[in-house]
């Protein structure tokens, strides 16, 4: 597990020092180095970075959900899963709550980016992201900024805020070597950002190139991200939970299920998690195969 509810909330740069916790396999979490994470086997690896309105409690039971799931399907042979537990848990308000949490989402990033950066150390270790809700703004927002991407004003070329009249969509062409060096996919459930935030013109526009393959599940009878609107300043926009995600993407990177028919009318983690059909589809397209 990495926490970083011990930390403030980055602004584009800075230290990076998470609570780290090892599983003992006896009940009990561990204190342990990053290092020491870093260092670990390679072998399929999924890190989960929940939603909004998360205790550290409910972050650790969710992620165990995933686990038992994957292994009661016997979708894959063996996988790590690592938690990425961030400062989630209920502000007085709906609403306030929800815009507090997409901003600290997106800054969120900034910590998962640095994450990644030093992740390349095991450069042969397949990985899956996987987020959920506010947890794939997370993600999305990460790999956009290690990818060349600028984001609230930052860039992570120079850590330094951006000149505002600089043209967007300034990404490399090429991917960062330490994003590339490893088979990535990505699986965003029921994300909680507007719909068309992964096109190139978008908010997280560099992201799309720093995986082999994204996989979007979304519910068009969710009734939470139905009433996404209410939390963006700009009439019209969706969630892309809700409808699923719009823009130019290349051949066969972005793949999307819409799981009304399995989840029904419901935000809820757990429903996903204890769908079948829906566990076998990120195994088939979420989590890359052993090398």
């Amino acid at each position: 597990m990495v926490s970083t509810r011990c930390l403030d909330a980055p602004c584009g740069g800075g230290d990076f020092q998470p609570a780290v916790f090892h599983y003992d396999g006896e009940g009990l979490w561990q204190p342990a180095p990053l290092d020491a994470l870093l260092a670990s086997p390679a072998m399929p690896t999924i890190l989960f970075v929940h939603g909004n309105r998360m205790s550290f409690d409910g972050a650790v039971l969710s992620a165990w959900d995933l686990y038992y799931a994957l292994n009661r399907g016997r979708a894959i042979p063996s996988v790590r899963v690592i938690i990425w537990s961030w400062p989630s848990d209920q502000l007085p308000g709906p609403i306030r709550d929800a815009r507090v949490k997409a901003d600290r989402a997106d800054r969120e990033s900034f910590y998962l980016a640095a994450f990644l950066g030093r992740y390349s150390a095991t450069p042969d270790a397949p990985l899956s992201l996987l987020g959920y809700s506010f947890g794939c703004r997370v993600i999305s927002g990460a790999l956009h900024y290690a990818n060349g991407g600028s984001l609230l004003g930052y860039s992570a070329r120079s850590a330094e805020p951006i000149d505002p009249e600089q043209p967007s969509g300034d990404a490399p062409a090429r991917v960062d070597r330490s994003l590339r060096s490893r088979s990535t996919r990505v699986a965003l459930l029921a994300p909680a950002m507007d719909h068309a935030t992964l096109d190139p013109s978008g908010v997280y526009g560099a992201s799309i190139a720093a995986a082999d393959r994204w996989l979007v599940l979304h519910n068009s009878c969710d009734p939470v991200l139905k009433r996404y609107r209410l939390l963006e300043p700009f009439p019209g926009v969706a969630a892309m939970g809700f409808e699923g995600p719009h823009g130019a993407f290349p051949d066969n990177a972005v793949w999307q299920l819409d799981v009304a028919p399995f989840v029904g009318r419901s935000h809820k983690l757990e429903h996903y998690f204890g769908s079948p059909a829906i566990i076998a589809t990120l195994a088939r397209y979420a989590i890359p195969a052993p090398p």
